[in-house]
């Protein structure tokens, strides 16, 4: 659905603004299309910096805004009501498409339902998109997404692609979803993730150097880490998979190779002790890159 997205708003060469850091999905597409990643600073807890973005817009001409504003990836906040409002505002004035990446908008850890985006959308600038992989069925690579205005040059990019549309599972998706099943499965889901949040942050603070950092998600299930520098995280990386760990290492959420200090944790299962043990190794491989040993 993004990969859509930005093949419907976009021709090649044009300039697409990204948070920083972003999923790095959005920027594998952006330099397939032969697209130009603008990054604008993120806050860990209030999302996007609406002011820097307005500048930026002055000077470079965009073609789209890509955001994740709810349960972001990597940092896992969720951005103010007040924020989103302001942002919608700037874009309809602007006349600036803007594609949501929403995969995780459904698994809030506080019981308090987050509202899109797309909830603010009265022009329909926003390009919404939405999958089941992170709440059902990661190997069923469904997702979704409700165009908006975009809808006619959505169905062009979309007509090549149609010979891939897995049509058996989506049908064995919807009949799922025709009952209450689901809503008891993101329950259990939700209460999951988020009684275990607080643990997951204790223990890499207590296992990695001192003064590491990690973020407070308020949905989802993963954790910014950022050790303190210098540290070289994709080495981290190289040690914790001859381990049999993986982690996203920083530079690879942002287009100019930043965040070299940094990783995405992703705990998508129960804390099982197998799981605190893999958290105890990373823990333990920084420490002795740190000291040198």
């Amino acid at each position: 659905a993004l990969g859509l997205a930005l093949m419907a708003l976009t021709s090649p060469g044009a300039a697409v603004a990204v948070e920083s850091p972003c999923f790095f999905g959005i920027l594998q597409w952006i330099e397939t299309l032969g697209l130009r990643a603008v990054e604008i600073a993120t806050d860990p807890h209030h999302g996007i910096d609406i002011d820097e973005l307005e500048r930026i817009a002055e000077a470079t001409p965009l073609a789209a805004l890509a955001l994740n504003p709810t349960f972001h990836n990597p940092f896992g906040f969720a951005m103010p009501p007040e924020a989103m409002g302001r942002l919608m505002a700037f874009a309809e004035r602007r006349r600036l498409p803007v594609i949501e990446d929403d995969v995780y908008g459904e698994l809030h850890h506080a019981g308090r339902v987050r509202s899109p985006l797309k909830s603010f959308d009265r022009e329909g600038w926003v390009f919404y998109c939405s999958s089941f992989s992170k709440t059902l069925a990661p190997g069923f690579r469904i997702g979704w997404c409700v165009p908006g205005r975009f809808a006619e040059s959505f169905e062009r990019a979309r007509a090549p692609c149609n010979a891939g549309v897995t049509t058996l599972t989506q049908r064995a998706l919807a009949v799922y979803l025709d009952g209450r099943a689901y809503r008891r499965h993101l329950e259990g889901l939700r209460r999951l993730f988020g009684s275990q949040a607080s643990a997951i942050r204790a223990l890499v603070l207590e296992s990695f150097p001192i003064g590491t950092l990690i973020s407070e998600p308020g949905g989802g299930f993963v954790f910014w880490v950022e050790i303190p520098a210098p540290f070289d995280v994709m080495r981290f990386s190289e040690l914790a998979i001859a381990e049999g760990i993986s982690i996203a290492p920083g530079p690879i959420f942002s287009a100019s190779g930043g965040f070299d200090n940094a990783f995405r944790l992703s705990v998508g299962r129960r804390l099982t002790p197998d799981v605190e043990a893999a958290i105890r190794s990373l823990g333990r491989i920084a420490i002795e890159m740190k000291t040198g040993r």
